[in-house]
């Protein structure tokens, strides 16, 4: 088979390679739609979300306080209250996983 023009020789040199991938790897078929039920995501577990805010109050609370440079004692019971917070976080996002 003798193909004069260059549209000719790229017509059959892509159908070549078409028909050689089709044979070698088949086609890819659309996806169908899933049928999975939406669950609620972790964002809705309510203590975790109370704890997280709490804690993220405390921090700036005590960012503030070694910025305006308050008293030492202040300072830790600031920070005995922000570590507690990360402690419970920990806890609650411990107790997220397992379940």
């Amino acid at each position: 088979m003798q193909v004069q023009s260059v549209n000719g020789k790229n017509g059959v040199l892509c159908d070549g390679i078409y028909n050689y991938f089709t044979m070698k790897y088949g086609t890819n078929e659309k996806r169908k739609a899933s049928k999975h039920v939406i669950r609620r995501s972790k964002s809705h577990n309510r203590p975790m979300k109370r704890v997280t805010l709490e804690k993220n109050k405390a921090r700036r609370e005590l960012r503030a306080a070694k910025r305006e440079g308050k008293e030492e004692g202040v300072i830790k019971e600031i920070a005995r209250k922000f570590h507690k917070l990360i402690r419970l976080h920990s806890r609650a996002k411990k107790e997220q996983l397992r379940a």
